[in-house]
């Protein structure tokens, strides 16, 4: 028996909300695998498994959290213990972020003088804002 077209389940206007839910529980479980019992290889699954539902539904990773994942090894980063953090005045100040497992190095400018990132500036939420619906906007 088919469905009805008019039967679909609607969710509350945030696609892919179960796989939004699902990639914040794979962060949380490998923060808590490192946290708890050092497990670095489950860890380093739940985080390319985050990865790979991301790469598969287009969905992207908010930059806060790409920051605490390394690119080569999928580690969580997590200073003093999976990582070591530098701050560096070579050319610009920067935080100089190196991977204990793979040794990769990652490099942050300090935020300049009227620096904000793309997500956080405000005229990108009042688009963010404009494209949502009436109800998004009242169920805030």
């Amino acid at each position: 028996m088919a469905k009805k077209k008019g039967t679909r389940n609607k969710q509350s206007g945030v696609p892919h909300k179960e796989a939004m839910l699902r990639m914040n529980f794979l962060y949380q479980a490998a923060y808590t695998a490192i946290g708890n019992s050092d497990s670095l290889t489950t860890s380093r699954y739940y985080i390319s498994t985050m990865k790979t539902i991301s790469k598969r539904l287009v969905i992207r990773i908010d930059p806060s959290i790409k920051r605490t994942i390394c690119k080569r090894c999928n580690t969580l980063l997590i200073p003093g213990k999976t990582s070591s953090s530098r701050l560096r005045t070579h050319r610009e100040k920067h935080i100089v972020v190196r991977c204990t497992t793979c040794g990769m190095i990652k490099r942050y400018k300090t935020s300049p003088k009227g620096y904000t990132l793309w997500c956080d500036r405000t005229e990108n939420m009042q688009t963010q804002q404009d494209q949502m619906s009436p109800e998004q906007l009242t169920k805030k």
